[in-house]
């Protein structure tokens, strides 16, 4: 009865947001019918519909390994999700799992909306030490997926590997254009010139940089931002919002100059407002030789019929500045996947799929892993990986991301501050896609003016929060003697 009650939640949820009667048809076709059944049901939902196969394959094994209990997955788009799970929580119908990402902060929320519980390990404290294990040093923390010494939640994805920056080219393209494949351009103005090359020697364009909606610059962005200096909105060195600092503005310039050379595919319908899914299709059939993205792109492209057979793929680094110092992307200390609904009836069978899930080398490693969808906190991701494309992206990992500071660590006061989460430029990639699509050529003013606000907000946010008592200033955000291409070290 849950599960129909579940479906038709969705479905009014979905009706209410303008979404139409799609995903509701959808789901109730997808939903089993009811039967007399025994099992305890366990109610995972997530949102990643590339999956969707995937988790239905990890259900019939589970149940075939536990027959006393059904697991049901839920799965939907990101938008669908976060409308769905409030009402979902707020009807007392959520579901026993829920996914999450994320890092410090999340987890405050969801505790003072109530939505969570830890989870149990049969109230085993020594299982509890060894399955944590499982998972890379410094994985576990308070007010990130700890809480009073209890783990609600645990790091999903491979921090390291996982993420955007990586190159991603179409290596037949490069070779029409007289280019090595095997030697892809590794600064900003060898890419320029391979872009030029290929513009020329080929009917290919030099690079497909989607931006419908407006947030997906974020794509090449976070690869060029990062290359010279920082992918995040802040500078954790000298504490403030930089956006304005030379290095950022200097990445923009770049991205600007590949359109103003007319390098970027351009679509006959959209433009250059085209969509992630159309400049992947764009780079894999050989419209454009260059896309910027994460390490699932390789099981993406597969999903849209592309793979070893029509497709000769190549990842690298992305390209790094001439003539300034090299920054890198950020890599958090840890992070969030899976959460225990507060509302669940059965903590116990929870633990048990989270225990058979984890494991580093289990079924669901295996095939998450086989499928290329990315890369696992808790797997043996290099022992388990053979497609030649992911162990280059694990091989090259290691280049791209450096662990960034916490100040949360260093002053657990700051959960209570909301400064920084106030001060933060929003929808700065759109803002991003804006200029570039209206041809703005001033985008240092528009740089000084966001981050003169930013720190304007931030500066006097943490004066009123002291003054009010709360043990919180710029210098818990500012680590002089740490470098934007360095580790930071955790005493």
């Amino acid at each position: 009865m849950k599960k129909r009650i579940l479906g038709l939640i969705i479905g009014i949820i979905i009706i209410l947001s303008g979404g139409g009667l799609f995903l509701l048809t959808q789901y109730l076709i997808t939903t089993q019918p009811e039967t007399p059944d025994n099992r305890i049901s366990i109610e995972i939902m997530t949102y990643s519909l590339e999956q969707k196969e995937f988790f239905q394959d990890i259900a019939q094994v589970y149940e075939a390994e536990h027959p006393s209990i059904r697991l049901d997955f839920i799965t939907l788009s990101a938008t669908e999700y976060q409308e769905a799970i409030e009402l979902l929580f707020e009807s007392e119908q959520s579901p026993d799992i829920f996914y999450q990402s994320g890092g410090f902060g999340i987890m405050g929320e969801f505790l003072e909306k109530g939505w969570i519980q830890p989870i149990s390990f049969g109230g085993n404290a020594s299982l509890k030490l060894q399955w944590k294990e499982r998972f890379p040093n410094n994985s576990f923390f308070e007010n990130c997926n700890m809480y009073k010494n209890e783990i609600y939640s645990f790091c999903y994805d491979d921090l390291e590997i996982s993420g955007l920056g990586y190159m991603f080219f179409n290596k037949d393209v490069l070779r029409d254009a007289g280019l090595d494949p095997e030697r892809p351009p590794t600064t900003w103005s060898g890419f320029i010139n391979a872009c030029r090359t290929i513009d020329i020697q080929t009917n290919s364009s030099g690079i497909a940089i989607p931006l419908s909606p407006k947030s997906q610059i974020k794509r090449i962005w976070h690869a060029i931002a990062g290359s010279i200096m920082t992918n995040r909105q802040f500078d954790y060195k000298n504490g403030r919002f930089c956006i304005d600092d030379p290095r950022l503005i200097a990445a923009f310039e770049f991205i600007q100059s590949l359109y103003n050379e007319s390098l970027v595919w351009y679509d006959p319908i959209d433009g250059y407002g085209y969509t992630k899914n159309l400049a992947r299709q764009a780079m894999a059939t050989g419209l454009a030789a260059f896309y910027f993205c994460g390490d699932y792109i390789p099981s993406v492209l597969n999903s849209m019929g592309f793979n070893s057979t029509n497709l000769d793929l190549g990842v690298a680094l992305p390209p790094f500045p001439d003539n300034w110092s090299r920054g890198a992307l950020a890599k958090g200390v840890t992070g969030t996947g899976f959460w225990v609904s507060n509302q669940s009836k059965h903590p116990e069978e929870v633990w048990t799929f989270i225990e058979w899930m984890t494991r580093p080398e289990g079924y669901y490693a295996q095939e998450f892993i086989k499928r290329d969808f990315g890369f696992l906190a808790f797997a043996n991701n290099s022992g388990l990986v053979d497609d030649p494309i992911m162990r280059k992206i694990i091989n090259i990992s290691k280049s791209l991301r450096v662990t960034y500071p916490e100040p949360l660590l260093f002053n657990p006061e700051l959960i209570n501050s909301s400064a920084f989460t106030m001060a933060s430029p929003k929808g700065i990639n759109a803002k991003l896609t804006i200029i570039i699509l209206n041809n703005y050529d001033n985008f240092t003013l528009f740089a000084q003016n966001t981050a003169n606000l930013s720190n304007t907000i931030f500066l006097d946010t943490l004066a009123l929060e002291y003054a009010a008592g709360l043990n919180v200033g710029i210098s818990n955000y500012t680590f002089p003697y740490w470098n934007y291409d360095e580790d930071f070290i955790y005493p």
